[in-house]
C-alpha cells in the first residue's frame, strides 16, 4: 500500500496506521509505504511503535519522483481530513493503481466511488474496509486501476488547456 503526502495533521496518518493495525488483526499481510516528510514525522514514528507496526509500516522520506515506487505498489491510499485536487491521487491513478481516498474536498471530483476508485470516511475502520475490499477482490482491483488511468486524463494539462480555450472562445468571438 502506497501513501504519498507531507507529514501534516490534515493527511491523517494516525487513522491510516490504525487501519493497518485493524487489517493485521484480521489476518491481512499488508505493508504500508509512507513517502513524505514533515512536522508530524516524530508523532507518526511514535504511532507506528505504539501499534507495534515497525515491520508493516515503512517511512521512506521525501522523494522527488514517486512514480517508480507507485509502479511497485498494489494500491494507493490517501485518507486526508480535507483535500483539494490531489496531485498524489492523480499520479497514482495515472500509474493504474486502484485508489482509496477519503470522501472529502476535491477527492469525489477526482474519484467516482466503485467506478474508478473507492471513497472512504477518514477513520480507521472505513479505510481498512475499503483496503480489504481491494485485497479480497482481484477483479475489482484490476478494473478500478484500469478505469483510473482513463479517468485521470480529464486532469491532464492538455484537457485543462482545452477547457480554458473553450471558455475563452465562448466569451470572446474568435
Amino acid at each position: 500500500i502506497a501513501h504519498v503526502a507531507g507529514f501534516r495533521p490534515v493527511k491523517n496518518h494516525t487513522e491510516l496506521i490504525g487501519a493497518v493495525k485493524l487489517l493485521k488483526e484480521r489476518g491481512y499481510n499488508v505493508k504500508l509505504s509512507l513517502y513524505g516528510d514533515g512536522e508530524e514525522r516524530a508523532r507518526i514514528e511514535q504511532c507506528i511503535v505504539q501499534n507495534q507496526l515497525q515491520e508493516s509500516v515503512i517511512l521512506y522520506g521525501f522523494c522527488d519522483n514517486v512514480a517508480p515506487y507507485l509502479h511497485e505498489s498494489d494500491l494507493f491510499v490517501l485518507p486526508s481530513l480535507y483535500e483539494g485536487i490531489s496531485l498524489s491521487i492523480a499520479e497514482a491513478m495515472g500509474t493504474g493503481l486502484p485508489v482509496v481516498a477519503s470522501n472529502v474536498g476535491g477527492n469525489p471530483d477526482m474519484i467516482t466511488d466503485v467506478e474508478d476508485g473507492l471513497l472512504c470516511e477518514p477513520v480507521a475502520e472505513s479505510i481498512a474496509a475499503k483496503i480489504a475490499m481491494l485485497i479480497d477482490d482481484d477483479e475489482l482491483r484490476s478494473r478500478l486501476g484500469k478505469k483510473a488511468t482513463q479517468s485521470v486524463e480529464r486532469f491532464s494539462a492538455t484537457s485543462m488547456l482545452d477547457g480554458y480555450l473553450s471558455v475563452y472562445k465562448s466569451v470572446v468571438k474568435v
